[in-house]
C-alpha cells in the first residue's frame, strides 16, 4: 500500500481555497420599466451561463415586506402622538437598512464590466420635458462621479436621457454587469476592521 504525505494531500486543498479567494465572481441585473411592464432579472454568470437567483430576490423582498408591515402602525389602534413615533422609527429603520445595503453592495460591486442606463422622459409639454431632462441630468452626473471614485468601471458606462416631448410617461432600461472577487471583499473587511480599532 502507497502512503502518501500529508502536506501532499493538503496542497490541491490549499490552490483550491487560494483559487477560489481569487477568481471572479460576475453578476448580471437587468430592469425594465415602461407604460406595459416592469421586468426585473438578476443573474449569476458561470461559464456563461446565466443562473437566476430571483428566487432568492424574491425571497428577501417578501421578508422585508413583511417586517415593515409589521412595524406598521394600526391608525385605529393608536393615539396620533404614538402613530407619528411608529413612523419615525419605521423611517429611521429603512435609513439604517438603505445604508446597510449601500455598504454590502459596495463589497460586492468591485468591478463593473459593463454599464448602460437610458431613460425616457416625456411630460407632454417641451418645455416641461427638457426641464425634467436636465433635472435628471443633475442627479445623474454627481451620482456617476462619486460611483466612479469608489468602482472600478472596466469599461465606460452608457448613459442616455432621451426627451419624449409628444408623450406622458416614463422608461428606464438599466443593464448592469459587475464582479467581485472574495479576496478583496475579505482584505476590505479587515483594513476597515483595523482602521477602526486604530
Amino acid at each position: 500500500m502507497i502512503r502518501m504525505p500529508l502536506s501532499l494531500l493538503l496542497l490541491p486543498f490549499v490552490c483550491g481555497i487560494v483559487a477560489l479567494l481569487w477568481v471572479p465572481f460576475t453578476f448580471e441585473v437587468q430592469f425594465i420599466l415602461d407604460d406595459e411592464s416592469t421586468h426585473f432579472a438578476f443573474y449569476w454568470r458561470v461559464f456563461g451561463l446565466g443562473i437566476s437567483l430571483m428566487p432568492m430576490v424574491r425571497f428577501v423582498g417578501r421578508n422585508t415586506i413583511a417586517r415593515i408591515h409589521k412595524a406598521l402602525p394600526r391608525p385605529d389602534a393608536v393615539k396620533p402622538r404614538e402613530l407619528l413615533s411608529k413612523l419615525r422609527d419605521l423611517a429611521q429603520g429603512v435609513r439604517t437598512q438603505g445604508r446597510s445595503m449601500a455598504r454590502t453592495a459596495h463589497l460586492f460591486a468591485r468591478e463593473i464590466v459593463s454599464f448602460r442606463l437610458h431613460l425616457a422622459l416625456g411630460l407632454a409639454d417641451p418645455f416641461l420635458t427638457a426641464t425634467a431632462c436636465g433635472g435628471a441630468w443633475a442627479v445623474l452626473g454627481p451620482v456617476f462621479g462619486a460611483l466612479q471614485s469608489s468602482v472600478t468601471f472596466l469599461s465606460p458606462p452608457g448613459i442616455t436621457v432621451s426627451p419624449q416631448h409628444d408623450s406622458l410617461g416614463v422608461g428606464l432600461s438599466v443593464h448592469c454587469i459587475f464582479r467581485f472577487r472574495l479576496g478583496q471583499i475579505i482584505r476590505d473587511a479587515i483594513r476597515s476592521l483595523a482602521s477602526s480599532v486604530l
